[in-house]
């Protein structure tokens, strides 16, 4: 059994380097081919590491009228801490609020002078709510909108930004999804076009070897002996495109590292190649074996319908 695999594998190779032209456009599409799925792959876990960089900065901002007391917002803050969800309660004065806003705004010798001509702090209070986890603000401000907070409490409440923040997210997610999809359709596209190119470099393997292979046929060779070596084929063309595209992918990923970091919140392109170098040559291999025995197999296939007599 080893030997015939062996004799298999060693009829694949010959085939593939007898037909070189088309062996290296195969290779060629098919290095297209697994460089825009490793695309896809890597625009996945940086949108992803993107929109949960965004979650982890998200808080719930609640904010009171000028006219509420502190010790009524402490009060309300400490009903807060209460929730299973919650992790921390920041409190921010009326006294903090108007002086962030004039640093914010020393430049600005309008708003500064309108200040000044008011006379008094115009802003009120606030608590900054930060969630366990950021799947359970959702919860929490459910929990705040319902009867959690009495009467009083809540008409002191001016607005909360969780929802400007939750459309924000919404939109990324959107975006990401839409590039994702159109990713797809473009991979997909390729893949058919490397089942084409291999297809036919394999049909045109079978008909420059069709006197050997009637010659097998004749005296009884097992028809594994006659396709496994196009199989083989397939499958080198694929193994090779993406050992060549997991070294192309090494210096495009260092090359686009830093822009990718500034787009992307801080995620490094070429530090998670390098993390995940070893399961991204696996895949590729597999993608790419896949795709040169699945488009073996098809004209392996055809050839034997057209010639029912092999």
């Amino acid at each position: 059994m080893k030997t015939d695999l062996q004799r298999i594998v060693r009829s694949g190779m010959l085939y593939f380097y007898r037909n070189s032209f088309l062996s290296y456009a195969g290779v060629l599409v098919m290095v297209i081919t697994l460089f825009i799925i490793s695309s896809m792959m890597f625009f996945n876990a940086g949108s992803h590491y993107s929109i949960a960089q965004i979650k982890n900065r998200v808080d719930i901002n609640m904010y009171f009228y000028p006219s509420t007391t502190q010790s009524v917002i402490e009060t309300i803050g400490e009903k807060i801490k209460l929730l299973p969800q919650v992790a921390t309660v920041e409190y921010t004065t009326r006294e903090q609020a108007l002086d962030s806003f004039m640093k914010k705004h020393e430049n600005d010798a309008l708003t500064t002078a309108a200040l000044a001509e008011l006379g008094t702090n115009p802003l009120g209070g606030s608590i900054s709510i930060r969630a366990k986890d950021p799947e359970q603000y959702e919860t929490i401000v459910d929990t705040l909108s319902g009867d959690f907070l009495t009467r009083d409490e809540s008409l002191s409440i001016e607005r909360l930004n969780y929802y400007q923040n939750k459309t924000i997210i919404e939109r990324l997610t959107a975006i990401s999804n839409s590039v994702t999809n159109i990713v797809g359709i473009i991979t997909i596209v390729f893949i058919l076009l490397s089942v084409s190119i291999i297809y036919s470099m394999v049909r045109l393997a079978i008909y420059a070897n069709r006197e050997e292979i009637h010659v097998m046929h004749l005296v009884g060779a097992q028809k594994r002996y006659i396709h496994g070596p196009f199989m083989v084929a397939g499958m080198m063309t694929g193994i090779i495109a993406a050992l060549i595209t997991a070294i192309i992918l090494y210096p495009v990923s260092a090359i686009i590292s830093t822009k990718t970091a500034t787009f992307l919140g801080g995620f490094s392109l070429l530090q998670y190649y390098t993390d995940n170098l070893v399961m991204m040559v696996i895949l590729l291999c597999s993608i790419g074996a896949g795709i040169g025995m699945l488009s073996a197999g098809l004209s392996v296939h055809a050839y034997i319908n057209k010639n029912r007599h092999l």
